[in-house]
């Protein structure tokens, strides 16, 4: 099967590293993968179009959108690139379009159910952007079940909005929607299904397919080793977080308050990812992992630690959860959005109430107590999860099977295991 992967980037960010490693899934099964992009990775191991447009014609036309409003300038770029990517469809005649993350490049919500009129489409959706009227995740907010409304309060998140603009953006999306032609949807939570098909997807296909994790890449090894590795001290505590400064959705202010609390200036935090943090306690050892595009690194920050700390906002099904478990690390982490299908509670990790710094504070301090021997079994714990539902075989047979499922009759829906939330228990 030839596959056209269609994203906003490549292997950046959660959403381009989970397309990363399915479309390396797919292509170890034998199935041909192009990637069509406007902003793509040099060292891309994929047959990579680059969308945006090098003719002459192409940069008099970005010439002349410099002398546009920012509004104005990418609803020309944002056409402009999608002509671009219906002559590469054309020009290499895919058997299908596997469609990611959109928004980072500014291409219209439109687009995937335009596409489907002429050829099968599958749009996984890494967040809630694709049914809203215009955010990522809608936090409180449910205006997104019945219609957005210029009274918007999540238009200054991110991808950013004007409030007037927020209900036209969510009648076009549905518009879309009513006049699509083959489209199936997957997400890799139940939890974001669910929020898909309580709005405008209701009626529609949604699988449920799990992002999966290089388990040859992602393993434990000894946590002395780990340290040593990063010049870490071998007797002190230390935790892995990616709650990276400055974006409130991702807790670090939370996580910060609950260091404050916790009171134990002997341990390290391992952060990956850039960002100053604010508010750290100025007592604690803070040491700052930026290439986290590195497993091997990766592999090592998270071997090292002895939890990983998650106090996300809202969330859909992060990678750095998978990551930890492959690794033979619990996470510890807010209960919102898909975040607890990822872990069994009390066994590969905890699950805390959102926004609250002293249950954070209480769990990870009672989790630096633990027993050795309660360490090492919960490490052999996760491992055999990650193995379990994380394998990313399994995943790439899942897509092509929805693959084929929508080319043949427009998809179907297909359960999967499922942690389910009262248990967290594998079904």
């Amino acid at each position: 099967m030839k596959i056209m992967l269609l994203s906003d980037v490549q292997r950046k960010g959660g959403a381009g590293i989970a397309a990363h490693r399915l479309a390396l899934g797919m292509q170890s099964h034998g199935h041909e993968v192009l990637w069509a992009t406007p902003y793509p990775d040099p060292a891309s191991p994929f047959e990579t179009i680059n969308l945006r447009d090098y003719s002459t014609v192409g940069k008099a036309a970005r010439r002349i959108a410099l002398t546009l409003r920012p509004d104005q300038r990418q609803a020309v770029d944002s056409q402009a690139t999608a002509r671009r990517i219906k002559d590469v469809i054309r020009a290499h005649r895919p058997d299908v379009v596997h469609v990611h993350n959109l928004h980072g490049a500014g291409l219209p919500a439109t687009l995937p159910s335009e596409l489907s009129r002429h050829i099968p489409v599958v749009w996984t959706l890494h967040d809630m952007w694709a049914f809203t009227g215009t955010c990522a995740y809608s936090m409180e907010c449910r205006k997104f079940e019945t219609g957005c409304d210029a009274d918007c309060g999540m238009a200054d998140s991110y991808p950013t909005s004007v409030p007037s603009a927020v209900p036209a953006q969510y009648q076009k999306r549905k518009q879309g929607l009513s006049r699509s032609g083959r489209i199936a949807f997957a997400t890799p939570s139940h939890w974001l299904a669910g929020e898909a098909q309580r709005g405008m997807l209701a009626g529609y296909d949604v699988r449920v397919i799990r992002n999966g994790v290089e388990l040859d890449r992602y393993k434990p090894i000894d946590r002395d080793a780990a340290r040593q590795a990063l010049d870490l001290p071998l007797g002190r505590p230390v935790l892995v977080s990616a709650a990276t400064p400055g974006d409130p959705r991702k807790g670090a202010h939370v996580f910060y308050e609950a260091l404050s609390k916790l009171k134990r200036p002997n341990t390290i935090l391992l952060q990956l990812g850039g960002g100053t943090p604010e508010h750290l306690p100025g007592d604690w050892d803070h040491r700052v992992l930026n290439d986290v595009h590195d497993p091997r690194l990766m592999r090592l920050a998270y071997s090292a630690a002895m939890a990983h700390v998650l106090p996300t906002l809202a969330d859909n099904l992060p990678n750095t959860l998978l990551e930890a478990a492959a690794c033979g690390v619990p996470s510890i982490a807010s209960d919102v959005g898909g975040v607890g299908e990822a872990m069994i509670h009390g066994q590969t990790g905890w699950l805390v109430p959102p926004n609250d710094p002293n249950a954070l504070a209480e769990r990870i301090g009672a989790t630096i107590d633990e027993s050795v021997e309660q360490g090492v079994a919960r490490r052999r714990h996760c491992r055999a999860l990650a193995e379990t539902i994380f394998a990313p075989s399994k995943q790439a047979q899942a897509y092509i099977d929805l693959f084929n499922d929508t080319i043949q009759r427009g998809g179907v829906v297909s359960p999967v295991p499922k942690i389910h939330a009262e248990t967290r228990e594998v079904a």
